[in-house]
Parts: structure tokens; C-alpha cells; sequence
């Protein structure tokens, strides 16, 4: 088909061929519209002598051209379609990728907010244990210091007794028993409420050895010791007559909690510490229980 066209085209131009250029043109028409205006438009007018020849040339240009011109618009209009289409595919795609990220944003904020409600529900709990916890503590060491006041006012009895004197810790030990009956009182009426709470923080934070005079005790666990306190004030040069006076309560046996509302701990391992920070003054590793244990021993070998 290029072959003939070439020919055609050549003939065309040195005016022989012009019937045949038209009549390839017309079979070209029905399926090649577009090659049957290239080679019309090849074609030298000049050469087109005869009235009919002109007349079938205007007609096959006019139809070629035309023909071309739709099949050009059809092929845009496909164009535009497929343009269209792909819009509308990357649109949805688009719309989509939008809709689900939405959709994991919603999910993200949901477990976010359960996480969150979570915590707090567990910060809640917690805080009602500890609360709880802290109450039940309270209550126990309370009791506890009810419970060891009659065996510690026993305590001073005996030395009351050896001394025929009364001591100045006694009244220490009434008042004593005066707050921790208020605070059971307290909790008795109020049960684990806030007011118990205040009621005990009232009660139980006052040092009742401020401005008290321990040198008493200290003179009365010395000599019914046979001299410990002196002992072990010369051994520990460091410690000054509070901390003697500590010890002297631990070497005349008084509890635990009798102690701690003597200094307003409301903790017991407050005495504890206590305890630890003396073995760090006087420079020794053991226990403060086992260096008195110590030293009570050399006494009992002493006597002996």
C-alpha cells in the first residue's frame, strides 16, 4: 500500500496518474481515511484539467478530511474518556487511602482513650489499696501501742521501785495513752475516713522529747545496768545525750511503738533508720541491737 502510494505520489506530481491517485484515494477512503487525504493532498491541482475530475476531487478531499476529522475527534473523545476514567480511579484511590486513614485515626484515638481510661481506673485502684493500706498500718500501730503500754508502764514500776523515785518518763507514757485513745477513738466513730486520718496525723506527729529531761532515764539504765551508758559513752565519744537517751530507752526494753510516740514517728521503721544512722556516727557495721547485745554481755561476764 506505501509502495502504490509513492508511485501514485510521484505520478501525481509530473500530472500523469491524477485519475489513478483519486481512484486509490476513494479505496483508501473507507478504512484509511487519513492516508486518503495525505495522498489527495499530494495531489497537483494544477494538473486536474477536466470539470469532473475537479468536481470528484473537492468530493473525496471533502469526505477524506471529514472522515479524518471524526476519527481525530473519536480518538480525543477516547482520550478524554481514559483521561476521565483514570481520574476517576486515582480519585476513589485517593478517597479510599483518605477513608481509612480516618477510619485507623478513629482506632488509634479509641485505644488511645482506652489506654488512658485504663491508667486511670489503675491509678484509682492504687490509690484506694494504698489508702487502705495506709489506714490498716495506722490502725495496727495504734493498737499495737495500746496493747505494749501496760507492759512498758510495767517497765517503769520496776525502776521507780529500784530508784524510789518517779521518773519523769511516766508522764511521758500517760500522755501517751491519752493520744492513741483519742486516735481509736476516732477511728471507732469515724472508721477509715479522712477524719480518722487527721486525727492521727494530730495525735501522733508531736515530739513529746522536746524540752523533756532524759538524764533520768540515762542515770537510771546506767546504774541498773552496771554502767553500760557510761561504757559506751566513753567507747563512742560521738554520741550527745539525746542519742544516749535513745539508747537508754532500747536498754530498758521499751517497744517499738512506745518509742515512736515518744519522738512522734508514726512509721516504726523510723526507729529503724534511727537505729542505722547511730551505727554510721559511731563508725561500726553491726546493728545497733547487736553492739548493745555487746555490751550487755560484757556487763552479765562482769558481774559474774
Amino acid at each position: 500500500m506505501l509502495a502504490v502510494s509513492l508511485l501514485l505520489l510521484a505520478s501525481c506530481r509530473n500530472g500523469a496518474g491524477v485519475d489513478a491517485a483519486l481512484s486509490e484515494s476513494e479505496v483508501l477512503m473507507t478504512d484509511h481515511p487519513d492516508s486518503s487525504l495525505v495522498l489527495l493532498q499530494t495531489v497537483d491541482i494544477s494538473q486536474i484539467k477536466t470539470r469532473a475530475a475537479k468536481a470528484r476531487y473537492a468530493l473525496l478531499y471533502t469526505q477524506a478530511q471529514h472522515m479524518t476529522d471524526s476519527i481525530r475527534n473519536a480518538s480525543r473523545k477516547d482520550n478524554a474518556l481514559l483521561i476521565e476514567k483514570q481520574y476517576d480511579t486515582q480519585y476513589l484511590l485517593i478517597k479510599n487511602q483518605i477513608l481509612r486513614n480516618k477510619a485507623n485515626l478513629r482506632i488509634s484515638l479509641l485505644s488511645l482513650s482506652v489506654a488512658v481510661l485504663l491508667i486511670i481506673v489503675l491509678i484509682l485502684l492504687v490509690s484506694l489499696y494504698r489508702r487502705k493500706y495506709d489506714i490498716e498500718k495506722k490502725v495496727t500501730f495504734v493498737q499495737d501501742l495500746k496493747i505494749k503500754h501496760e507492759d512498758d508502764m510495767a517497765i517503769i514500776d520496776k525502776y521507780e521501785q529500784i530508784s524510789d523515785s518517779h521518773l519523769q518518763v511516766r508522764q511521758l507514757l500517760v500522755n501517751t495513752f491519752q493520744r492513741i485513745n483519742k486516735v481509736l477513738e476516732s477511728y471507732y466513730q469515724y472508721g477509715n475516713t479522712k477524719s480518722f486520718i487527721q486525727e492521727f496525723e494530730l495525735q501522733m506527729s508531736h515530739n513529746l522529747t522536746d524540752g523533756a529531761d532524759f538524764s533520768e532515764l540515762v542515770e537510771m539504765a546506767n546504774i541498773c545496768n552496771n554502767g553500760v551508758i557510761s561504757r559506751i559513752s566513753s567507747a563512742y565519744p560521738m554520741l550527745n545525750q539525746e542519742d544516749l537517751a535513745f539508747i537508754s530507752l532500747l536498754i530498758l526494753k521499751f517497744s517499738v511503738p512506745t518509742i515512736c510516740s515518744f519522738y512522734g514517728y508514726k512509721d516504726p521503721n523510723s526507729v529503724y533508720v534511727r537505729k542505722s544512722r547511730l551505727c554510721k556516727k559511731m563508725g561500726r557495721e553491726d546493728t545497733l541491737d547487736r553492739i548493745l547485745s555487746d555490751f550487755m554481755d560484757h556487763d552479765e561476764v562482769s558481774a559474774m
